[in-house]
């Protein structure tokens, strides 16, 4: 299985205000994702929720073990609204409506679990 770490930056909209999920509701953003990534392809789904520093908004960081990488960039380009935009040094970049995602192949998966487990321990969705 390919391994690729995932950086996303969500929000969500309340009329024309937008607006920062809570943290629980990215929890179920993030189950919905990966149901839908599941339909396609056998991925599992390691993630943190992490909180930035001096503000009550949240992002989230995942690690995805997949086969299809056309397949898991559809469905984030879905999950954001958007499709990917550009490649800076190594990542590709997603905007959309409701966010926006960085992805990167990742070569050491210890050093990855390491950033996402640095505030909070990941939990894995099979």
């Amino acid at each position: 299985m390919n391994k690729m770490f995932c950086t996303i930056r969500k929000w969500d909209y309340r009329g024309n205000n937008r607006y920062n999920p809570s943290k629980t509701n990215l929890h179920k953003q993030t189950h919905t994702l990966h149901k839908k990534l599941k339909k396609e392809d056998g991925v599992i789904t390691s993630y943190s929720i992490e909180r930035d520093k001096g503000k009550q908004q949240y992002h989230l960081h995942i690690i995805f073990h997949y086969t299809d990488e056309n397949n898991l960039k559809e469905v984030l380009g879905r999950f954001i609204g958007g499709d990917i935009t550009e490649r800076i040094s190594g990542f590709d970049s997603y905007m959309g409506k409701y966010g926006t995602i960085w992805l990167e192949p990742i070569n050491n998966e210890r050093n990855g679990y390491e950033y996402i487990n640095k505030y909070e321990m990941s939990k894995t969705l099979v």
